[in-house]
């Protein structure tokens, strides 16, 4: 298996498989021409870095909600699963992206704007879910009281 050397913010110089480069075919809200990206974890848990392999300097802190005790209601849509060679939920990741912020307490992510990405092609698609009951801003700081009561 092929790797390459990838730069990046949070762990410096890194050699990846090529089988971990996941691709956009749509990019990510705003940030247009950026479609090739990969998982990166600094610490054991939910959180991840989603980091771009063409630009050194991009990277979201993304969190598998489902890994962090939330059980989103999320009503994934068959195109968007089939877009990225989906055919069953068991072959997909979904992870948000996190908002961080100097005060803990801000550190938030949105559950209607979920990444789904591929188990089987590695192909990911960043979706708009239409459903007022997931919250746009979910503080992590609410989900460490869940946790705990």
């Amino acid at each position: 298996m092929a790797s390459i050397s990838i730069d990046t913010v949070m762990c410096g110089t890194v050699e990846i498989d090529d089988s971990k480069i996941i691709h956009f075919e749509d990019s990510l809200l705003g940030f247009e021409g950026k479609q090739r990206f990969t998982l990166l974890q600094t610490a054991h848990g939910p959180m991840f870095w989603l980091q771009c392999i063409d630009d050194p300097t991009l990277a979201f802190c993304v969190l598998d909600p489902f890994a962090a005790g939330l059980d989103p209601d999320m009503a994934l849509m068959e195109s968007d699963l089939k877009a990225i060679g989906v055919e069953q939920l068991k072959d997909v990741n979904v992870y948000t992206i996190v908002v961080l912020d100097e005060d803990p307490a801000k550190i938030r992510t949105n559950l209607r704007a979920p990444i789904l990405v591929s188990n089987i092609s590695n192909k990911a698609k960043q979706v708009i879910i239409d459903d007022q009951s997931l919250p746009v801003q979910l503080f992590l700081k609410d989900l460490a009281t869940k946790e705990t009561a």
